[in-house]
Parts: structure tokens; sequence; C-alpha cells
């Protein structure tokens, strides 16, 4: 036992000095301890919950630009260099909860090769001009909501915009991906099994970070991982009820229709045949993925511009003025001619930034360059989009939402929407960001023309970015975003 213990001792030993002393990262600025342990991360993530970001924060303070924040890996804290990540850091590390619940899927595909024949075939249906096809289903569910909001106007009662935004645009995206609506918004209490099953995987986040061998989880019976854990449960009730759901399209493909159904012809179209068993299971895992970032992304970003409109009040009057003066904008390219309501969207992008947790890439094959220091090729290279969305020396007062600063520098000549990098950019960008921006626009032009609308007891530690899991979320306890609605305008 006791020359266990030694040679224990010895190896854990033999790592720390490898670490400060040879290890390729050994020059890079950062403290000791997060150069020889993932403890940093380990106490601020897991102990006192999806904290970390802002101890890197902290790290970027005291060591500058560039900090070694694990031991292998460097975090760059400089908006100008963002764009190098981007496009030469070609191969991505996957978020651990994404190994385990959708190893199939895009977003926890790591090659850039493969990522990218697995993303060719779903890019036609997410294009600008696909998306502006679907503006009569985005208006028809967009209408749902603004029954629910007349339902509770003439009850009286309170409405929860997170679980309504949530339904929204879980409905627009189910019906477009599978061709089938999920149909939360017509459920009493607006119940979403989608946003369960998010929350549930996200909270895994920190955790699965620190299980060695995660990806070996995703080869378990789902019947026993449901048992170990009820929150990676609700993730495969949700992963069943699609894969039944899926089966029962694929049994009569005679009724995929050429305006739905996007996930399907796609897959067909792919490096698999739709008709393969593991292609089948891509399908579920595919579909989850975009259920999961078409919906909890974009209603994020809807509470909290509504949030802030309510919240300063003068801004909402302005953005009705203007809403008013063009009333025959009612389609989403029209609505983005309206300055003054693109600055607000931009503006809640910058805020709520999609992913708030560090994105990971690394350079397989090339050293790459920042300043003085050469970043030695596979190192893992993360940045925090939060960070640059926050810069002050680009957006002056970067905690107030201040649609004003996009108009203004708009005037000066400044091209700031160049800084906005809230789907990310290069090969890895968001695929649904232009089903988001028509979500955005639509929803918010016809919320702010058609209700008046005020606050319940919400405060603004109850809507802003506190907590990082993966997602970024409130301070504890938060009601969320909840208003009155006292009628049409």
């Amino acid at each position: 036992m006791q020359l266990v213990a030694l040679l224990l001792l010895l190896y854990v030993a033999g790592k720390i000095i490898y670490r400060l002393y040879f290890h390729p990262l050994r020059k890079f600025p950062g403290p000791k301890l997060a150069a020889i342990s993932s403890l940093p991360e380990f106490y601020y993530n897991v102990v006192k919950g999806g904290m970390f970001i802002w101890e890197v924060e902290r790290m970027h303070d005291k060591y500058g630009p560039i900090v070694r924040v694990n031991p292998d890996e460097l975090h760059i804290s400089d908006p100008d260099y963002c764009t190098e990540i981007l496009a030469y850091c070609t191969e991505k590390i996957p978020f651990p909860n994404a190994k385990v619940a959708m190893a199939n899927s895009t977003i926890a595909t790591a090659d850039y090769n493969v990522h990218a024949a697995r993303r060719r075939p779903l890019s036609p249906f997410f294009s600008k001009k696909a998306i502006q096809r679907l503006h009569p289903m985005i208006s028809a569910k967009i209408e749902k909501l603004c029954q629910r909001m007349q339902t509770a106007a003439r009850d009286g009662t309170v409405l929860h915009m997170k679980k309504a935004f949530s339904a929204l645009t879980v409905d627009i995206i189910s019906e477009y991906t599978y061709g089938f609506s999920l149909n939360c918004l017509d459920q009493p209490d607006l119940r979403n099994e989608v946003h369960d099953a998010v929350a549930s995987l996200t909270n895994l986040t920190h955790i699965l970070k620190f299980i060695p061998f995660v990806s070996v989880l995703a080869s378990v019976p789902e019947s026993l991982l449901s048992k170990i854990s009820p929150a990676v449960g609700t993730i495969i009730a949700l992963k069943q009820s699609i894969r039944r759901k899926s089966q029962e399209v694929l049994a009569n493909p005679s009724e995929i229709r050429q305006d739905t159904h996007a996930l399907f012809h796609a897959l067909d179209k792919g490096p698999l045949s739709i008709g393969d068993e593991d292609e089948q299971e891509r399908l579920v895992e595919e579909g989850i993925v975009i259920l999961g970032a078409g919906m909890d992304t974009t209603s994020s970003t809807l509470n909290l511009i509504l949030f802030h409109l309510l919240y300063q009040p003068r801004l909402m009057v302005t953005l009705r003025e203007e809403l008013d003066l063009h009333a025959e904008a009612t389609t989403w390219p029209e609505l983005e001619q309206l300055p003054y309501l693109k600055s607000v969207v931009s503006e809640g992008l910058r805020l709520y930034v999609t992913f708030s947790e560090r994105m990971q890439r690394r350079n397989p094959d090339e050293d790459m360059k920042y300043q003085d220091w050469i970043i030695p090729a596979g190192t893992q290279i993360s940045q925090s989009l939060h960070f640059i969305h926050t810069n002050a020396e680009i957006f002056p007062n970067p905690d107030r939402f201040d649609p004003g600063r996009w108009i203004r520098a708009q005037e000066r000549g400044e091209r700031l929407e160049n800084r906005l990098v809230a789907f990310s950019r290069g090969s890895r960008q968001c695929l649904g960001l232009h089903l988001a921006y028509a979500e955005l626009y639509l929803t918010i032009a016809t919320i702010v023309r058609r209700f008046d609308l005020e606050l319940f007891e919400t405060r603004r530690e109850d809507i802003v970015h506190y907590r990082e899991y993966t997602l970024g979320r409130p301070k504890k306890p938060s009601a969320g975003l909840r208003v009155k609605v006292n009628g049409l305008r």
C-alpha cells in the first residue's frame, strides 16, 4: 500500500514538474495552479456553479490578453484576433455533454472534413432564401403566441415570457425540421419537453468535463443511463419521442413535403443513406441539436430584448414610433431595413451571446502567432464571445442595453456589425442564424405593434447573464421575465 502511495506521489510530482518546466505552454502567462491542474475550472464551474468565465476574466485583467487557463489550454481575449481563431483553428473541441447525448451529430464532430460533410447537405435548408419562404408558417406561429397573450389580457393572468418564447421557437423549428410541430403553444402550461431536455443537458456541462472517458457513456444502454441520472433520462425521453415520430415519417415517405421536413431531405442527400440504421439515429441526434439550438438561443434573446424595452420605456416609445411610421413593413426583409429595429435586434444579440461557454478550437497542422507568442500546433485555443461583446473599447458602457450605439456608429462611418459574433463565424458558424433573425424581427415587431405590456415583479438580475452552463443563465433564484398584458394598443 505504501508503495502504491509512493508511486502515485511520484507520478503527481512528475506531472507537476513537467507542466511547469517542460510543457510546450510553460512560458505562457497565467496562474501556476491553472498550469498544473484543472482545479480552478473545477472549483468555479462545478463547485460554485458556472462561474469560471468570470475567473478567466480576472486572469486576463492580471496577466494580459493571452492566458494559460488549463494545463493544455490557452484563452485569448482580443477582439482583433477572433477571426484568426475562427478561420485557422478548424478542429473543434466538442462540448462534453454533446459527446454523451448527441455523439453522432454535427455539433459533436471535431474533425473539419467530417463536420463539413455532415453540415453540407443541411446548409441549403437554412439559407436566407429558404427561410424567407417560411414567412407564412412563422407568422402563423406568432399569431398563436398572440392568442395566448390576448387570453392572458382577458383573464388578467401573468405570462411567463421565456416559456412563451421557448414554446414559439420550438414549434417553428420542429415543424420546419421534421414536418410536425410539437405544439407547445397549445399546452395550457406551455409545457416544453425540448426546454426540459436542454436544461438537463446543460446542467451536466461542467461535471462531464471531469469524468474520464466521457465518450464511453454514449455506448451505455439508454435504459441504464436514465436510471443513473434523471437529468440524462429527460434527454433520452426526448430522443425516444423524436425517434418514434421520425420513424412514423420515414414509414410514409410520400408524405414528406418539399416545404418542410428539412432534415429528412438533407440527410437523404448526405454521405449516408437515410435507410441506414446509423443514419436514422443521426437523424434523431441532429434533430435534437437543431431543436435545442433553435429554441433556447432565440427565445433567450427575445426574452432579453422585451425586458429591456419594458425596463427602459423610452426605448419602447422610439421603436413603436418607427414601426407605426412604417406600418407597411411586415416581412423579415422589410423589417430589417428599419434602422432602430435593426439596432434593437443587434443589441439583444450582443448582450445575449448564443453560446457563453468558452469556444475551444485547435489548429492541428500549423503553429499560430499571436503578438510575440508562437502557439504550438495542436494547442487548445479558446475564446469567449461574451468578452468581445462587452469590450469597453468597442462598446462603451457595455453592460447597458443601448440600441442607439449602432446608429451612432453608422453615422460615424463605423461598421460595428463586424464586431457582432453572436452566431460565431467561419465553417462552424451557427447553421440557423437566418431563421433566428427572421424570428427575432417578426416576433418583436408584432408584439410591440400590438400589445400594451408591463413588467411584473421582474428585476434586471432575473435576466442578465450571471452563470455559464453552455448558455448564459441569470442569478439564482430567478422567476424569469413575467409580464402583464394590459390589452391591445
